[in-house]
């Protein structure tokens, strides 16, 4: 697998929270291990993950606590790619049906605020 980021750390973040999660769901690594994966990176550790909203951040998310939390999800059932519905994630997806990320009954993200006026 060869994934292309640029040398912008806030991209590198975003795609190592990728790939890690890809690693831990499809090859079954660990969290430690999927972090690890990275460390020989010059510019590792990363910028803290930032998800696509513009407001500023509250808290930093590390890619270790993203690793964390998805171990942690698939080891008590709250995530399972096997029974993942990704038609049902889409439809949710859909502004007309609430706009929202439902992952397994125990998490949903709301979209994030937007501006009315994309030059303000």
């Amino acid at each position: 697998l060869v994934y292309y980021a640029s040398f912008d750390r806030q991209q590198q973040a975003n795609a190592a929270v990728l790939l890690a999660s890809y690693m831990m769901i499809e090859h079954k690594l660990s969290a430690a291990g999927a972090v690890q994966a990275f460390s020989d990176i010059p510019t590792f550790p990363f910028a803290p993950f930032r998800d696509a909203t513009f407001a500023p951040a509250d808290f930093e998310l590390w890619l270790q606590d993203v690793c964390q939390g998805l171990e942690r999800a698939m080891s008590v059932g709250w995530f399972d790619a096997l029974t993942f519905d990704v038609g049902h994630y889409e439809d949710l997806e859909d502004p007309n049906n609430g706009d929202i990320s439902e992952i397994g009954d125990k998490f949903v993200a709301f979209r994030g605020p937007k501006k009315e006026n994309p030059e303000q």
